[in-house]
Parts: structure tokens; C-alpha cells; sequence
């Protein structure tokens, strides 16, 4: 078995969130902020509904 380990969503230095678990057990991997880019977040697309839109749904802040 191969572990890969790789830093996604928000860690203490960027809003000290994990990245939540929907209720069917997927992981809803959320990017990591930079404000130097373009694409925002209303711009993320997952699950055929866009992120901040998923995040109101399991409650959390975007």
C-alpha cells in the first residue's frame, strides 16, 4: 500500500479548517487560498453545485 501525503484545504496557517466529509463519506477538498489568483471560490466547482454553495449546506464558512 502506497500513503501520499499531500497538503490541501486550510491548515492553522490559513483558517484552521479540515476539509469536511459529506454525509455519503466523499472528502470535499477545499484549495488553498491565494490571493494572487484569479479563480475565487464561487468559481469551484463540486459535486454540480459551486463550493460556497456546498459549504452552506454543511454549515460551514467559506
Amino acid at each position: 500500500m502506497k500513503v501520499i501525503l499531500s497538503r490541501k484545504g486550510f491548515d492553522s496557517a490559513n483558517g484552521g479548517v479540515a476539509n469536511p466529509i459529506l454525509p455519503d463519506g466523499r472528502l470535499c477538498p477545499l484549495p488553498i487560498p491565494d490571493a494572487r489568483s484569479e479563480r475565487r471560490y464561487a468559481d469551484v466547482r463540486f459535486a454540480h453545485a459551486g463550493l460556497p454553495a456546498t459549504h452552506q449546506q454543511l454549515g460551514a464558512l467559506v
